[in-house]
């Protein structure tokens, strides 16, 4: 049964599922924002999600995705799984890059500032992840099986002013 996980996103089939998961995620985050964060806050009707806003490494151009998410200790938590695929997801490379970005839960975006989560930390906020949303261990096993890619985990904490 482990088996048929890992092969959902082989290699020829990544491809097509990241255009497929980055069409949703446009999708969401156009809701999201137009009802001004009353529909679409859930993943398939689980776990939350919010609109990060990060600036583009390359590009400079502001860019959005919509993300699940936890709070815990008054911090955003992310994970950069993009579902278990071979390489990180490019909000995580923007944040690497210029971690001054937003995050909107409900109504109004947050500035917030971007770092990455190591060892004890990460470890004890990604047990609070996988009560959001069990699939991240899934993910990081498929994303080990594929690439030997360990997933990162991002904090957000309130920017100051």
């Amino acid at each position: 049964m482990p088996e048929q996980k890992l092969k959902l996103f082989s290699q020829e089939r990544e491809p097509a599922a990241i255009k497929i998961m980055q069409r949703m995620s446009r999708i969401q985050a156009w809701v999201f924002k137009k009802s001004g964060g009353r529909l679409m806050r859930t993943f398939f009707f689980m776990s939350p999600v919010g609109i990060l806003t990060s600036k583009g490494r390359k590009s400079g151009q502001w860019r959005e995705a919509c993300l699940l998410y936890g709070q815990v200790d008054g911090k955003v938590i992310l994970i950069a799984s993009k579902a278990g695929c071979a390489g990180h997801p490019a909000w995580y490379y923007n944040l690497c890059a210029n971690p001054h970005c937003t995050m909107q839960i409900g109504r109004k975006p947050v500035a917030m500032l971007a770092r990455e989560a190591h060892g004890e930390e990460k470890d004890y906020f990604w047990g609070k992840m996988m009560e959001v949303y069990q699939g991240f261990d899934d993910y990081q096993e498929r994303a080990s099986a594929v690439s030997g890619r360990v997933i990162p985990l991002i904090v957000l904490e309130p920017a100051s002013t």
